[in-house]
């Protein structure tokens, strides 16, 4: 019989199970982000909407480029030393990790300047949120690669210097 008090929580024991609970919160960002135009339409600048405008805004501003960095100086280096025939794949998610900031910098701004006054850009909000559908699948698939080619131990390094990245 199942424990149903038995919860298993992520953590950077498991960076490739971190990486990818921060790709389902990206995931669900994204969907808000994509009803949000339909949203002030119709019911306008609420305070329900403003306070998931903020919540969006510090999760892409905060944890999105610590994740990024996470990816680039511990998970992509350890993996092609393990799977150097990943390097074109990683090659060119770093080059779209740099797309990707600069689509979110030009969203930021207009998320920080919406009111009730003004109309959310569904068209930057899908160029930004389709960026992100195509890059998350080519990491994921990486992410496997990785656990199955990287030494648990190593990976435990790599958990434990993303963990430390976060406390300062």
């Amino acid at each position: 019989m199942d424990d149903l008090f038995r919860i298993h929580a992520t953590t950077f024991d498991e960076p490739t199970a971190m990486l990818r609970a921060c790709h389902d919160k990206v995931r669900r960002f994204c969907d808000q982000l994509n009803r949000l135009p339909g949203y002030l339409k119709a019911h306008g600048y609420t305070p329900a909407a403003a306070q998931a405008v903020r919540q969006i805004r510090h999760y892409f501003n905060t944890a999105a480029p610590l994740h990024h960095q996470d990816e680039e100086e511990d998970f992509f280096p350890l993996l092609l030393r393990y799977a150097p025939e990943a390097a074109v794949a990683v090659n060119a998610l770093e080059a779209e990790h740099g797309e990707l900031h600069r689509s979110w910098a030009a969203l930021d701004r207009h998320l920080a300047a919406l009111s009730a006054d003004t109309e959310a850009d569904a068209d930057l909000i899908r160029r930004f949120t389709d960026a992100y559908a195509r890059h998350m699948p080519v990491e994921e698939q990486l992410f496997a690669q990785g656990e199955a080619q990287i030494p648990p131990a190593e990976l435990v390094r790599i958990g434990q210097r993303m963990a430390a990245r976060r406390q300062g």
